[in-house]
């Protein structure tokens, strides 16, 4: 499962889990509010059960997908961090978390490019870029 958020300043996965503890001021929304499914009990278990009726799935990776990552922390440390994290670990049994960046994105597109037009947008672009030498 992927949760987008498209914060063009990108994502401090520290800051922002230091503001879901209360530990720093967070922005006038409540931080929780933009990852309620993996901070707050009562929208987990609702998240868990509907994707359990849409895949039959009760274990699964949760990522936050991010434009990029800002702050000290890489996308792999935020993951750990956010990952060790109890209310997470609790809100998360026996599921994976990661943060997924446009940049890792984009190299896993490239690198299943071929020249055979791709079926989809997306894909085209890609293969146009890298035929542009882009």
């Amino acid at each position: 499962m992927v949760s987008c958020k498209s914060w063009q300043a990108g994502f401090d996965a520290e800051r922002k889990l230091k503001e879901l503890r209360g530990e720093v001021k967070g922005p006038v929304k409540p931080t929780w509010k933009h990852v309620r499914e993996v901070w707050t009990p009562i929208w987990s278990d609702a998240f868990r059960e509907a994707v359990c009726e849409v895949t039959g799935q009760r274990h699964f990776k949760y990522s936050i997908a991010v434009s990029k990552m800002s702050g000290k922390l890489s996308a792999d440390d935020g993951g750990r961090l956010w990952a060790g994290d109890p209310t997470i670990q609790a809100n998360l049994t026996g599921c994976s978390f990661t943060f997924l960046t446009m940049a890792d994105m984009w190299r896993e597109l490239q690198a299943d490019l071929t020249t055979t037009p791709a079926n989809s947008e997306i894909g085209r672009l890609a293969q146009l870029l890298r035929a542009a030498g882009v």
